[in-house]
């Protein structure tokens, strides 16, 4: 009873991580900037690549103008900025891009008219662009994480491809080896049917050997050069039986190395159905895992 009530909580646990919903939260906080102790919108985006958002970051600010963002020490400055949703006006922006343990930090100072903007400021312009620039910060946090499950995706059905492919091949090898062994089972058939002919002619080819032999033995006392041709004749019988015994046991060499190729072929086929198996589970975590990121991606507000 114990152990059923761990594993209830252990799958209820489990499943409240899986549907919980992502949210990516934009803070006012107070930073040091290159201008002093400034408001400050801040957010951080989980698993993101600090250089590919750094660049994002850049056109971000740079939209809508042919200013370019300045690096200065760890900041990135832009001097009249066009947030042309939010404002007519242009803003300056002190920011800064940082990598953490697992997420990538993004804080912008916005200045209007030698004013940081704040929500806390009490003028309600101020207020109103506050909100209005959170909301793009939050907006641009939001499709960078969007992204880095993008290419997680990217790179788990990539996988999917590849565990797919490799099934295939698998697949590919096990009817290469079973129409092997069809054309090794209609090699044994001909190989049989020609020793079942050969053995008719070897006992055709016995009939006139015994036959000759009685004409030679006929011959010998009375007919030297009679008794000569009939014995070459039988000779030459003889030497034609001996071909045919050679044919009939090369037939049988043939049907030795038929059967084990058969055997060869069918402990193929049973170890390429065990990797099918092994493979086909990897395509069905693999499925599994991509639903999961699907699903991830889709619970991020």
């Amino acid at each position: 009873m114990k152990k059923t009530i761990l594993l209830f909580i252990s799958l209820f646990l489990g499943m409240s991580i899986l549907y919980s919903q992502v949210t990516i939260e934009v803070k006012e906080e107070i930073k040091t900037i290159s201008r002093g102790d400034q408001p400050a919108f801040v957010v951080e985006i989980p698993n993101g690549d600090y250089k590919t958002i750094e660049k994002e970051w850049i056109g971000f600010l740079e939209d809508g103008t042919r200013l370019k963002v300045e690096a200065v020490s760890n900041e990135l400055n832009i001097h009249g900025a066009l947030f042309k949703n939010i404002t007519l006006d242009s803003v300056n922006v002190y920011s800064s891009v940082y990598k953490l343990d697992s997420s990538i930090r993004v804080i912008a100072c916005f200045e209007l008219d030698s004013v940081f903007i704040s929500s806390l400021s009490g003028n309600p312009r101020q207020v109103e662009l506050a909100a209005a620039l959170k909301s793009a910060v939050r907006e641009f946090a939001v499709e960078q994480y969007i992204d880095v499950y993008k290419e997680k995706l990217e790179v788990e059905n990539k996988q999917l491809q590849t565990l797919e492919k490799e099934r295939l091949d698998k697949e590919n090898a096990i009817e290469k080896n079973q129409k092997s062994i069809k054309g090794d089972e209609e090699s044994i058939r001909r190989s049989e049917e020609n020793i079942e002919i050969i053995e008719g002619d070897i006992e055709l080819k016995n009939t006139e050997i015994k036959n000759k032999k009685a004409v030679v033995a006929s011959l010998k006392s009375y007919d030297p050069e009679g008794y000569k041709v009939a014995d070459k004749e039988l000779g030459g019988l003889e030497r034609e039986k001996n071909k045919m015994e050679k044919e009939r046991e090369k037939e049988h060499k043939n049907i030795v190395e038929y059967k084990n190729d058969i055997k060869e072929s069918e402990r193929s086929i049973k170890m390429l159905e065990e990797e099918v198996e092994g493979i086909e589970q990897q395509i069905a975590d693999q499925k599994d895992r991509i639903t999961q990121i699907k699903d991830e991606k889709d619970r991020i507000k």
